[in-house]
Order: structure tokens, then sequence, then C-alpha cells
């Protein structure tokens, strides 16, 4: 019995899903108006049916020989690259609060990939834009095919003009610009870590949302390089930031059908080889794209924005949200045939166009859908129905055999149900009976395990009784033992100096006696450690001779060493005096003291 309710099951269900087994999806990833045709730049269709296209409702009327037509011939679009320059840190602010120390690696990175991009496709066009911080307006090249003048701006960018740019606003204003010269873009590509501190509450112009409405208007996708910094934060609250700025970044690409990609900064190591990684990825996605282009048809009464639909038999464009098109009000009058989804039917009379299964009447001898207000106007076996426009036409009515999969499905779960409540009373009281024994068993069980838990409880907490015990006299005879080599070890090299903090905080005290010591990040090599982004494993040497005189020694550290704000010279000892300060790469501060 249970058997055959699991195939009832499963035949229901392959009754419901069946007709949707071989429909598959592709995204449209970018929409273009050229006067009154639409061009539609989407992922390829392995598909031999054609192509079929609608916008707001109204049918759009393919183009002969250009379905599915690579979008790389004659298409002079360009790819707009924004860079988040980032500016430096505000006052007291932590040193790798800005993007600017990671714009040599971006900027390579870009020019390598603007490179192998011209060597592959010379026609190719990019433009630039920075967002170099608050202070002042972002340089930008225009669109361009010239390797020199790209690079030529990358190489003479000013300094950053200060911490948070205004990488969203600087976007829509690049996009603006390219729209008021009419550059046609295939993407915008936006290198940041996504933060943005000039990003205000409400509809601003720098506001992501404003962007995208922008983007969507024109139909063009926004992909992102993102630069993770998140292993660069000193606690919970500075991690949370970046991750704040990638939620940004990922919503604006969502949302306009771009791409993103993640790069890690890490050390600063690699990085230009990771992010050109990145945009020749989302490069690849773009020139895989095929266009389709169809001719605007009917009255579109209003400006609005219209959504696009494209179909290819069963396989259909799905993206979510819907891709749409900025269409002006504008009437583009009747396609020369009916729409890719109807060809027309030649008739000579009405009987003609019902001959052919069709719900159409013979107006100038074709087979055109009449207006109705109710089914009995229209042609046996069709029913009147909301047509495309806003009046209602004949169509065909659905009969038994439309219906058939879902009613066969219905069957399927109704016979499933019916065999469940058809089972025995015998079989369910020998189940009850099962379960009963089950349950009695199961409590004998529960019962011993109890009992068992109880006795090894108890001894659990009489060994750690005897435990606690002598672990306490053991710690006992320890802190005796070690005060007393202690005690002895200050008669034998007693303290000389202490090393602690410059900036007064007590984060930093070390003890410094006779002999060398040296100071760095790394635990293995140093005594004194001091975990620090900027300190070398083994950084400097701090040793003091039989006369107690200190001195201070660099040992080739990657950021240097200062005594009193002076360098030293690497495995050169300086003689260091009470009251000294001492700077590893001038971002950690120590002061010598007497003890």
């Amino acid at each position: 019995m249970r058997l055959l309710r699991i195939l009832g099951v499963a035949g229901a269900l392959f009754l419901l899903i069946a007709p949707l087994a071989n429909a598959k999806e592709f995204r449209i990833r970018k929409t273009t108006l050229q006067e009154n045709h639409l061009l539609i730049y989407h992922e390829p269709v392995d598909t031999g049916d054609e192509a079929s296209v609608t916008v707001g409702g109204q049918p759009c009327e393919l183009s002969d020989g250009d379905a599915q037509a690579a979008n790389r011939g004659g298409d002079d679009l360009t790819t707009l690259i924004v860079i988040d320059r980032g500016g430096r840190p505000p006052k007291g602010a932590h040193p790798g609060s800005d993007m600017a120390r990671y714009s040599p690696a971006i900027e390579g990175a870009v020019s390598q990939f603007i490179q192998k991009m011209l060597e592959k496709s010379p026609g190719e066009k990019f433009a630039l834009k920075e967002a170099p911080g608050r202070g002042r307006e972002g340089d930008s090249e225009a669109a361009t095919s010239d390797q020199s003048k790209l690079d030529g701006f990358l190489s003479n960018l000013k300094p950053p003009a200060g911490a948070g740019a205004d990488i969203y606003g600087t976007t829509h204003t690049a996009l603006r610009l390219l729209r008021d010269t009419d550059t046609p873009l295939r993407a915008v590509i936006i290198i940041s870590d996504g933060l943005d501190p000039m990003r205000k509450g409400g509809d601003t112009e720098s506001h992501p949302d404003r962007l995208v409405r922008s983007a969507q208007a024109d139909g063009v996708p926004i992909s992102a390089i993102h630069i993770d910094r998140s292993q660069e934060g000193r606690n919970m609250k500075q991690s949370a930031k970046p991750k704040k700025g990638r939620r940004l970044l990922t919503d604006v690409v969502e949302r306009t059908h771009g791409e993103f990609r993640s790069v890690q900064v890490g050390d600063g190591s690699g990085l230009q080889e990771r992010v050109l990684a990145g945009l020749q990825d989302v490069a690849a996605v773009y020139g895989k794209l095929v266009r389709t282009k169809c001719r605007l048809c009917g009255d579109h009464a209003t400006a609005r924005q219209s959504p696009v639909d494209l179909r290819f038999g069963e396989d259909r464009s799905r993206s979510e949200p819907k891709v749409l098109v900025n269409l002006p009000a504008t009437n583009f009058g009747d396609c020369e045939g009916a729409s890719a989804e109807d060809p027309p039917v030649a008739c000579e009379a009405d009987v003609d166009c019902e001959d052919a299964n069709l719900c159409h009447a013979c107006l100038d001898g074709t087979c055109e859908s009449p207006e109705c207000e109710e089914d009995k106007d229209c042609f046996e076996g069709c029913s009147c129905q909301d047509g495309p426009g806003t009046g209602k036409t004949c169509q065909k009515a659905k009969t038994l055999a439309d219906h058939l999969p879902l009613i066969l499905g219905i069957i399927g779960l109704l016979a499933a149900i019916l065999i469940g409540v058809g089972l025995s009373r015998k079989q369910r009281r020998a189940q009850e009976a099962m379960q009963a024994e089950m349950a009695r068993r199961d409590a004998e069980a529960k019962q011993q395990a109890e009992a068992e838990r109880q006795a090894a409880e108890q001894r659990a907490a009489q060994e750690a009784q005897q435990n606690a015990a002598k672990q306490a006299e053991l710690q006992r005879q320890i802190a005796q033992q070690e005060n007393q080599v202690a005690a002895m070890a200050d008669q034998l090299n007693p303290l000389r100096y202490k090393l602690v903090s410059g900036d007064g905080s007590g984060a930093i005290q070390f003890e410094i006696r006779t002999g060398s010591q040296i100071i760095g990040g790394d635990p293995g090599r140093a005594q004194l450690v001091i975990d620090a982004p900027t300190v070398s494993g083994a950084h400097a040497t701090l040793s003091v001779d039989e006369q107690g005189v200190a001195s201070l020694m660099d040992n080739g550290s990657s950021n240097g060493t200062f005594l009193n704000d002076f360098p030293l010279q690497p495995n050169a000892p300086v003689e260091v005096r009470p009251g000294d300060v001492i700077a590893l790469s001038r971002q950690v501060l120590l002061t010598l003291e007497e003890p």
C-alpha cells in the first residue's frame, strides 16, 4: 500500500512538471534604443526556435538576419571604468581607512586590462573616471580607443583630496555626461570597496538608488570589482564596515543585471594580478553576449519604463528585477507583418481564418483579431478575452486538452490521498501496538540511562574535588618556587629599564635587563612581541651591557626604526637613554624609562 501511495504521488508530480522540463531561462544584460529599433544584449540561447519580442505588451518585429548576432560587430559601445581612490584618512582615523594606498595596483590592473582588450579588439572604447575623495572633482577621460591617452590619464592622476570617495554619485555623474554626449555604453565597471561616506539618507545625488534608476533608464548594466578589506579591521566594529560596502555594491549590481567579483586585499602583494583577473572575468561574460534586434511596433501612448520580454520557443528571458526600457510617448506604427509570435495568415473570408484554427476575422486579406464585448461576438471555440491593448479581442478558448496535465496531476494526488485513507484498521492497530512497545522500551532505557548518569556525576564530583585539592597544592608550590627564582634573577640580573607605550596608554610595558632582546611581531623570533601590521617579525634589537648602557639597532626592517624622530641605519647600534622615544615604522611609539 505504501509503495502504491509513493507511485501515485510521483506520477502526479511528473505530470505537473513534465511540460516545463525542457524550458530554459537566460538573462538579458543590456538594452539600447536606436530610433525605432531596440537592441537586446543577452546570454546565447542554444535553440532552433525563432525569437519573439514584446515591449510593454506590444510586439517588436525582428530585423532580418539579426537574431542572436555577435555583439562586437560594429556596435561602437564604450566600457566606463570608475576607480575609487578614497583619499587620505582623516586625522585620528585608522591608517588603513583609505583606498588611496591601493591605487597603484588598481591603476596598473586597469592599464593592463585595457591593453589586452585593445589587442583583441582594436576598436573597443573605454572611458575612465576617478573618485578621489572630498575636496575636488574627479578627473575623467572621454571614450577612446587610444591606449596612450588612457595610460596618460592613469599616470597623471592628482593625489587624493581626502577620505571618503563619492563612488555612487561620481558614477551617476559620469553616466549623465556620457548620455549627454550620445556615448552608448556596453557596461559600467566600478572598482571600489563599496564604502561611501558621502552617501546620505534619502533620495540624494550620491545615493545608490539614484544610480540604479539612472542605469536602468539607460539599459546599462553596472558590474563591480569589490576590493575586500574585511581583514584590515582591528575589531568587530571596523570589520563590519567592509561588509556593509560589499552589500551596497552587490545590491547595485544585482538590480542592474551586472557582474560581481570580489578580490581580497591581503597584505597588498599580488593585488594588481587579482584585480586584473576580476576585470577579465567580467569582460569574458560580456564577450559571450549576443544581440537580438527588433523594430518597435504599436502605439505607446505614454512615456514610461516598459518591460522587455524575449523568447525562443519555450526558452525565455528571466531577470529579477524585470528588464525595463525607457520608451517615449510614440506611435511606432504597425509592423510590416504580424508579431513574431503570430505570423499573418492570408484569407478571402472569415471562414478561411476559422479553418486555420484562428479566432480572427478576415480584414484586408489577412486574419486579424476582431474586437469584442462578449463571447457571442466570437467564432465557436473562441472567447472574448483581454487583449494586448486596452480592449478585448477574440482569442482561443481554453479546452479540456489545455487543462489535461493539471487535471491528471490533481487526479494523481486524489488517488494518493484515497490510498492513504484506505489503510485497514488492522494495520493501524498493529502500528499502534508496535509504537506502544517501542515507547515502553524507550522509557526503561531512559530510566537506566538516568541512573547511570547520576552515578557517573557523583564519581566525577568526587574526583573533581580531589583533583582541585591536588591542583591547589601544586599551584602553591609552583608559586613559591617562582618567587624564589624571581628573587634570585633580580639579584643576578637586576631590572635596568622599562620600555613602555609612547602615547601614555600603558598598552605596552616591557622589563629590560642586561643582555639583548629583539623587538618584533613574530613570537618565534622576538622576545618583546608587538602585534602591529607595520612591525616586522624581528624589527629591532635593544641591548644593555654590564654597565647599564642601552643601545638600539634596526635589523633591516621593512618600515624602518626611528630614535627621537631620526631614522636608524640598518645593523648600526645607537645609544639610547631614558626619556628617548623609539618609533617602529612611525606607527608604534615606545619610551625608555628608569625602572
